[in-house]
């Protein structure tokens, strides 16, 4: 089983698209492999079958979700190619099985103008050192950030009104956006006035730091769940909808920027490396929201 999730590691890092170890999807693809791998002891791996494949989907169907189950699965085909490669097996039973990938069950959860309003309130009253939860919001509303790259936005990736995602290093740990390449992003001034705003906050603190965001220490970048953690506690302190979650800002500003710019331009802003995850973001607007308003005639 070492070798055969050490193995497996050495792909899954040689075939992501950030190649490191340190993220935070690395260690779920790792997780889930382990899990996959305690089923894989119970049973003896040469004589294993394409039915013995099958009874496991079925097993999990009845226990987990839909997506849980595809990504095992997943799992398990990549993991027995392993172990073809490696001599365990002559071939992988599980690549007869047919995988399809489930349709999203509930809508991407998008915020309503009053909900971006008080989260905008509330981050500002839940403020403390280092900036955590104000910079999040506005980064997150205001520049679609995921969370990882709120984590590493140092204060020089600001220039006017033009914000660079790019690489990041921290004493010897390094940090590239998806796919290796930095995007420029136009911000709202609303942006910038907070965050020349904080920076001088923090400067008249002395904890300022390189980063937008920092955490215990000044030099280094604000831990990776905390930032999670904290926005879901403001929330759930607050008595707002509890499904509102941190990627939500993300959702919200993808959406809006597509009610008023093109597909492509929200790809790039987003760094989509596929148009069709960017059309994912597309919704119907309500008749109330009176969407021939924008009619140029």
């Amino acid at each position: 089983v070492d070798a055969l999730l050490a193995a497996y590691e050495q792909y899954a890092l040689s075939s992501s698209k950030a190649k490191d170890a340190r993220r935070k999807s690395h260690a779920n693809h790792m997780s889930v492999a382990r899990q996959v791998c305690r089923w894989l002891t119970e049973r003896d791996l040469q004589s294993l079958t394409n039915d013995d494949c099958r009874q496991y989907q079925d097993e999990m169907a009845t226990r987990f979700a839909r997506w849980t189950v595809f990504h095992r699965m997943t799992k398990l085909r990549l993991l027995l190619d392993q172990a073809v490669k490696l001599g365990m097996l002559h071939d992988n039973p599980a690549r007869g099985l047919r995988l399809r990938q489930p349709k999203r069950e509930t809508e991407r959860r998008i915020l309503t103008i009053e909900e971006v309003k008080d989260l905008l309130d509330l981050s500002l009253e839940s403020r403390r050192r280092g900036g955590l939860l104000p910079t999040a919001v506005r980064l997150g509303l205001y520049a679609g950030l995921r969370d990882e790259e709120m984590r590493w936005a140092r204060w020089d990736w600001l220039r006017g009104r033009i914000l660079t995602v790019q690489r990041a290093e921290c004493e010897g740990e390094r940090w590239e956006p998806k796919d290796a390449e930095a995007r420029r992003l136009d911000v709202k001034q609303a942006l910038v006035d907070y965050l020349e705003e904080e920076k001088k906050h923090r400067e008249e603190e002395a904890t300022a730091g390189p980063w937008m965001i920092s955490g215990r220490s000044t030099e280094r970048p604000v831990a990776v769940d905390s930032l999670a953690q904290a926005f879901r506690r403001m929330v759930r302190r607050s008595g707002m909808d509890p499904k509102i979650t941190l990627y939500c800002l993300r959702h919200t500003y993808a959406t809006e920027l597509l009610r008023v710019t093109d597909l492509r331009t929200v790809q790039k802003r987003l760094g989509h490396e596929s148009i069709r995850t960017t059309q994912e973001y597309l919704h119907a607007m309500e008749p109330e929201e009176h969407p021939t308003d924008q009619l140029p005639y």
